[in-house]
């Protein structure tokens, strides 16, 4: 609240007052649309007119939260932001900035939209239009619950009877194929995604079999090569990469480079000690890191013993 010449009745108290009731009343909840759930008793998004114009609505508010960033790596933080705060309990911590009440409000009127075709058991070119634009998104929002079950639905309840495209079904069963390998760790329920739906694209297979061997070097070789949306989904499955990589370096070096293990991690010397405090020690000179130092050899006990035995004799 912005200072005054004359102070309020009550004094400091009062402005304190006045200043706390002033945050409350400002502070950012999800915009509440017209439209309720489906299963809640608002049978309004059963009607096909009304899904259309609600989805119209969607895209609007998406389009505009995208237009706010100044670039895609603005974008990707501001979503990273958004999303590491919404896995915060409470609803203060969640709605705590202008991003966190977009964002939410969008989820939350996506899974009405969807409530909504499901429970009318509408499959049309519109659905289908819905559904890539929903998985989509929330890929790039990295929200599970929005993109998983839509992509169920997609590939095994609007694919049959309204085909997607040559390229879209590689695209969607793709990412099936990715949620499970990286969120599910599910390797053998992906390898038989990719019979059912003939997946081709040697990027996916090349990184699921990089998470199979625990080889770190080949899944960060494609993730730099694959899109945005693939490269949210692999995502999931990095920090227990590095972890394992982590592992394996320290059972099998003593010493190692300091450039190697920034280039085998993928991380900065002090980013990798913050965020997995490991109790390497780099040197004096700042090139060298020694991951587990030589144990000194001790005499035998057996002989030590023998020997006092033979001069006491």
């Amino acid at each position: 609240m912005s200072s005054t010449d004359k102070m309020p009745r009550g004094g400091r108290d009062s402005v304190a007052g006045m200043r706390t009731a002033s945050w409350r009343s400002s502070r950012l909840k999800p915009v509440v649309d017209d439209f309720g759930f489906v299963s809640k008793g608002d049978n309004r998004l059963l009607d096909e007119k009304n899904q259309e114009k609600y989805y119209t609505q969607i895209v609007e508010k998406y389009i505009k939260f995208c237009g706010s960033a100044d670039g895609s790596s603005d974008l990707d933080s501001k979503l990273a932001a958004v999303f590491a705060s919404l896995a915060l309990p409470g609803k203060n911590a969640r709605f705590a900035d202008s991003s966190n009440s977009e964002l939410s409000s969008i989820l939350l009127s996506m899974r009405k939209l969807r409530e909504g075709i499901v429970a009318s058991k509408r499959i049309d070119a519109f659905t289908h239009q819905v559904y890539v634009f929903v998985i989509r998104a929330a890929i790039l929002m990295k929200h599970t619950e929005s993109y998983h079950p839509a992509l169920l639905h997609l590939l095994n309840t609007i694919h049959p009877v309204i085909p997607l495209s040559s390229n879209e079904l590689q695209e969607f069963a793709g990412y099936y194929m990715l949620h499970l390998a990286c969120h599910m760790e599910n390797y053998s329920e992906a390898f038989m995604v990719q019979r059912e739906f003939g997946v081709k694209d040697y990027r996916i297979m090349q990184a699921i079999v990089a998470l199979v061997h625990g080889n770190y070097w080949s899944f960060r070789a494609m993730k730099r090569k694959v899109d945005l949306y693939k490269g949210r989904l692999l995502e999931d499955a990095e920090n227990r990469m590095r972890k394992d990589t982590l592992k394996c370096l320290g059972k099998t070096y003593f010493t190692l480079e300091l450039g190697y293990v920034e280039t085998v991690m993928g991380m900065q010397w002090e980013d990798l000690k913050k965020e997995y405090q490991v109790g390497w020690e780099l040197d004096d000179t700042g090139e060298v890191v020694t991951l587990r130092r030589v144990k000194k050899a001790t005499p035998p006990v057996v002989q030590q013993k023998e020997f006092k035995a033979w001069e006491d004799d």
